[in-house]
């Protein structure tokens, strides 16, 4: 059996990693490690395990050498002082707000927590808006290629993009089926542009952090007790999606909202 090669071997680890492009890590992770998340709203204990494993990913980010560094994930400029933590809203003009130097003496920076927008407080599950953090799998020396507007490699999910912005690193997230997309009334990434491609490449640097993406999917109510596939993908010129690396830079969710005293509203039969 091959196994991974270690960080130390920088090029060979990529060269394993990135045949069609690195995978997506997601947090959390559903219980025995599956992409499974299955709960009640108006039961805080089915949601629990999944709160406690996205507080975990959280405090593991902002603690540095042993030390919570939270302001320093937190740091908001004095010109994007109106906008640190406004709620977002699609009235909203894009913000992105600015990294900072994690340590004086490192040239690492600090992905800023308010980019995470209203996940980064409130992980949705209450509210039947569940939402997930994904980074993209640490690969040494690998940077994503910029994707071109007029490439027909990924037409189907340019598309989808409002605007390409080269300073980031696209994301598109969908119900994976016509039913899928039926039981979902939104959608948010934020930040809403994906990953910010500055943080690229990963070269073993210490205390390295990778850009986070928080998707938040608001389920309709007809899709209660359904199970729900979402996908994401994420795009540039150097990740090739294919049914035989489907998990190339992409990954899976799977939903479900179980309510065994759930009364499904009127016109839930036609979806």
């Amino acid at each position: 059996m091959y196994t991974l090669p270690s960080t130390s071997e920088g090029p060979l680890r990529t060269n394993y990693l990135t045949f069609r492009g690195p995978g997506l890590n997601v947090v959390p992770y559903g219980r025995r490690m599956e992409r499974v998340y299955e709960f009640n709203p108006g039961q805080s204990g089915t949601y629990q395990y999944f709160y406690d494993r996205m507080t975990e990913f959280i405090s593991n980010y902002i603690t540095v050498d042993g030390r919570d560094l939270r302001f320093k994930f937190e740091e908001c400029t004095p010109a994007q002082s109106a906008d640190c933590g406004v709620i977002n809203d699609d009235d909203r003009p894009f913000v992105y707000f600015d990294s900072v130097k994690l340590l004086a003496n490192s040239s690492v920076m600090a992905y800023n927590m308010f980019n995470l927008g209203d996940c980064y407080n409130d992980f949705g599950f209450a509210n039947a808006e569940p939402c997930f953090f994904l980074t993209i799998n640490k690969v040494w020396g690998w940077k994503p290629s910029r994707l071109s507007p007029n490439s027909r490699k990924d037409e189907r999910y340019i598309g989808m993009i409002d605007q390409l912005d080269d300073a980031f690193v696209p994301i598109v997230c969908q119900g994976k089926g016509k039913k899928d997309q039926e039981w979902i009334t939104g959608i948010e990434i934020y930040p809403e542009k994906g990953f910010y491609r500055d943080y690229f490449p990963w070269e073993g640097q210490k205390n390295y952090r990778p850009p986070i993406v928080a998707v938040q999917v608001k389920v309709n109510p007809c899709g209660y007790n359904k199970d729900i596939r979402v996908q994401c993908v994420i795009l540039a010129n150097n990740i090739f999606h294919t049914d035989d690396e489907k998990f190339a830079g992409a990954t899976e969710l799977k939903i479900r909202i179980s309510d065994a005293n759930f009364v499904k509203p009127y016109g839930c039969d036609e979806l």
